[in-house]
């Protein structure tokens, strides 16, 4: 598991759009939360060097990732919401 924490500068609230994103590796799946917006999503199928700003950003901008489908997702998208930096 490995985790980032960064802030795209973005005004969605008083501290900007921080956001939280954690790489599962035995699931190949990054969970994030964005903190600003209150938001969460996975991507799935991916490898760790896809866990970095640029790449997530260009995935999330364009909607191309996932919601929570069931319980178990939702508790990979509650880890990222409680890690926030």
């Amino acid at each position: 598991m490995k985790i980032i924490n960064f802030n795209t500068g973005r005004f969605y609230g008083p501290e900007g759009q921080p956001i939280t994103a954690i790489y599962f590796d035995d699931i190949k799946t990054i969970a994030f939360a964005d903190h600003g917006r209150d938001m969460t999503g996975l991507l799935r199928n991916v490898e760790a060097n896809q866990l970095n700003q640029k790449a997530l950003m260009a995935r999330y901008d364009h909607n191309d990732y996932s919601r929570e489908l069931g319980s178990d997702d939702y508790r990979l998208t509650d880890l990222a919401r409680l890690l926030k930096a």
